[in-house]
């Protein structure tokens, strides 16, 4: 808890849902592309490209849930 008078140098809370929620986002667009890379016909460059947003949209997710991890790691320091 903060004392009266002192300035929170905590991001909102807002912040952490906007993380969750951006996480949750990317997993149905990581869904999505993997369900399309396992349609059958596709051409190798179809194939490629696919497999190149899977790889771009699992990068994304990785990173906003360790952004979810820290904002939840400084909630526990104070």
């Amino acid at each position: 808890h903060q004392q009266k008078g002192m300035i929170s140098l905590s991001p909102p809370t807002i912040c952490n849902s906007a993380y969750e929620g951006a996480a949750k986002a990317l997993e149905r667009s990581i869904d999505v592309v993997h369900s399309k890379l396992n349609t059958a016909g596709l051409t190798p460059e179809e194939m490629q490209k696919l497999q190149l947003q899977l790889d771009a949209l699992k990068a994304q997710h990785d990173v906003a849930l360790g952004r979810v991890m820290v904002e939840a790691a400084k909630k526990q320091q104070i």
